[in-house]
């Protein structure tokens, strides 16, 4: 009796239906790009792009041994942020005409830097792009391993792969310039024949064959701006050369760009929060630091801890007015009779070197914000690289090249 109340009047509680997250997600792709920000936060990937970040201001400042330009890699970064400002505020105007001008004028920015500097961009640049897409490919093949492998590969073993790979690596991203410069370089050759009276009659005639030769180097050029962050990731998950990385990256821009846009918008947007998280905690490190510091000194010790701002040159005579013209190395008995003075006489001439090693340290703590955002791009990259390839070539997430075992 008991049996048969209990099958026809089941217990409500314990049937209620609990609908939770995995069912909201399961079968979706999207929420594994939500990996995207822990997965960065590793401190073997952090480690590996602080690296490549010391290595290359190192070399992107060493021009300044041998000529009064800028820094090469200040240049650079001055170029990069206009050109991508461009591109972003373009895009979110939806303004399809600026986008592609400014993706033209990201992707001049090799020529604009061998006209202003000839032999750093080549003397300096080639070497930092070494560097970049090496520890790039390292940061690219752990996040892939531990996205999906469930594996944490050590950075040694992350440098070792990307060492074995450099060639396809760098090779992804200079192909697609090299062909368009090679265009270019069509494109002026025959130009000179507008030059030759008589002859010009000839190269205008044939001008449709100088606007499919532009329209290529465009095309080009605009798929390697979109596609560049799937280059690196399609060597270091596929083991590929460089070719077939930049076919995949292409393709998968080209087949799923509504997809490659949303996939990308949302990684865009974990990369503001962690990076502006990272910026924010960084600066009011410095800032409690730095005020707390010079709560019982006074003002001109205190001048120490201020940052030196970008053009601001450091002197003696900044740091303490007055205390340094040819006065200030006067016999004390020269001084005028009378004439007191509350500090002691002679130059403080460690004021400038403190103010500068503290300025070191401060700035090696803000080189961090890079780190983290150079670990989270790369990792980014990586997930998206292997979800777009999940849509377009039915690949498992979980399918990932491996090297033979030495």
């Amino acid at each position: 009796m008991s049996e048969h109340a209990s099958e026809t009047h089941p217990d409500p509680i314990a049937r209620e239906p609990r609908l939770m997250l995995g069912d909201l997600t399961s079968g979706l792709l999207w929420p594994s790009l939500l990996r995207a920000a822990p997965l960065s936060l590793r401190t073997g990937r952090i480690m590996l792009a602080l690296g490549a970040w010391v290595i290359i201001l190192l070399i992107g400042n060493l021009n300044t041994l041998w000529s009064d330009k800028p820094a090469f890699i200040d240049a650079f970064d001055g170029m990069l942020r206009g050109s991508l400002g461009a591109l972003i505020s373009s895009a979110i105007a939806l303004d399809g005409e600026r986008f592609i001008l400014a993706a033209i004028t990201l992707g001049d920015i090799p020529r604009r830097m061998v006209e202003v500097y000839p032999v750093s961009t080549f003397a300096l640049g080639l070497p930092i792009l070494a560097v970049w897409v090496r520890l790039g490919g390292a940061i690219a093949r752990s996040a892939a391993e531990e996205f999906s492998l469930g594996r944490v590969t050590p950075w040694n073993e992350a440098m070792r792969f990307s060492l074995k790979k450099w060639p396809a690596l760098l090779g992804s991203v200079l192909a697609p310039l090299a062909l368009v410069a090679v265009l270019a370089l069509l494109l002026a050759v025959g130009g000179l024949l507008f030059a030759i009276p008589g002859v010009h009659l000839v190269p205008s005639v044939l001008y449709p064959v100088y606007l499919l030769l532009g329209a290529l180097a465009v095309i080009i050029t605009i798929l390697w701006i979109l596609g560049q962050p799937l280059l690196i990731p399609g060597v270091a998950c596929e083991g590929a050369d460089a070719l077939d990385s930049i076919q995949r990256a292409f393709a998968y821009v080209l087949t799923r760009p509504v997809r490659f846009v949303l996939y990308s918008a949302i990684l865009i947007v974990q990369g503001v929060i962690i990076v502006g998280l990272g910026a924010g905690l960084i600066a009011g490190v410095n800032a409690f630091t730095a005020t707390t510091s010079g709560s019982f000194i006074g003002d001109t010790p205190k001048e120490i801890l201020r940052p030196i701002r970008e053009g601001e040159s450091v002197s003696l005579e900044q740091i303490a007015p007055g205390r340094f013209t040819l006065a200030s190395f006067q016999d004390e008995g020269d001084e005028p009779e009378g004439a007191q003075s509350s500090e002691p006489s002679g130059p403080i001439v460690t004021h400038g070197w403190s103010r500068r090693i503290v300025n070191f340290w401060t700035g090696a703590l803000e080189l961090l914000i890079g780190a983290l955002l150079t670990s989270f791009y790369f990792t980014a990259s990586t997930l998206l690289y292997l979800l777009l390839r999940r849509i377009c070539d039915g690949q498992d997430v979980a399918e990932l090249w491996t090297p033979a075992p030495e």
